[in-house]
């Protein structure tokens, strides 16, 4: 492992890191409906059941709330999307990117992303990064309703991430912890459709903004939180870009 000293963070060798995210794009790829639709119907059935009109009933992110140390998860009325009202779709939606991809390469502090996400809080949650995870959470649903059209299993998550790109479009500055993770999402989720050359595009973007606003050195200054999400944000664009 290669050190980078002058007060950089460590940093590992591009080898490890390419092979890393290639098998990151590699899984990501595989789409319901093939090999991973059973994987893809057993992760939404574990997660729902059905309410006496035949709709679905989401477990939502109830569980993950309560690995906050909190008593209890507070009443979420905010989705903090213009495309849904839903919150129990918001909620599945977070809850299967959670599961199948946070794990793999995270790109942002789920503890601090969740509880802004649950309190209204824009330091570590904004529009634009919680529409990335939902039009990356759409990758792995087989439902209908996450999709742009309910015929073309293709177009999922497609109109979370239009908005996605037009909140990025609206910004008069980038260089913010929330755009950095937004972006480094955005770009998973093109690697998740095949889009290689757009997948590169938005990984660079985020490590880019991540070594302008200086992620990738320490800084004595700040809370143990802000530190926390900076290193998470920088380790996720870096592993991205390599």
């Amino acid at each position: 492992m290669r050190q980078v000293k002058d007060g950089d963070l460590p940093v590992q060798t591009r080898s490890m890191r390419s092979h890393s995210h290639a098998k990151t794009k590699s899984r990501a790829k595989r789409r319901p409906g093939s090999s991973q639709s059973q994987i893809a119907f057993w992760a939404e059935n574990m997660q729902t059941d059905h309410m006496s009109d035949g709709l679905p009933r989401y477990y939502g992110l109830n569980p993950v709330f309560f690995t906050l140390n909190e008593p209890e998860a507070k009443l979420l009325t905010q989705t903090w999307t213009a495309i849904a009202d839903d919150m129990n779709l918001v909620q599945h939606l977070l809850a299967l990117y959670f599961c199948w991809e946070y794990p793999t390469l995270a790109s942002l502090s789920k503890e601090h992303f969740l509880r802004d996400f649950r309190d209204g809080r824009h330091r570590y949650c904004s529009p634009l990064l919680v529409n990335a995870l939902l039009a990356l959470g759409c990758r792995f649903s087989t439902r209908p309703m996450t999709r742009a059209n309910a015929e073309d299993s293709h177009s999922a998550g497609d109109h979370f991430f239009k908005e996605s790109q037009r909140l990025l479009d609206q910004e008069t500055d980038h260089h913010s912890l929330t755009t950095i993770q937004a972006l480094g999402i955005m770009s998973i989720r093109e690697a998740s459709c095949g889009r290689g050359s757009e997948s590169r595009y938005y990984a660079g973007q985020s490590i880019q903004l991540a070594f302008e606003m200086g992620l990738h050195r320490t800084h004595d200054e700040g809370d143990q939180d802000e530190l926390a999400v900076r290193l998470a944000t920088f380790w996720g664009a870096f592993s991205l870009d390599q």
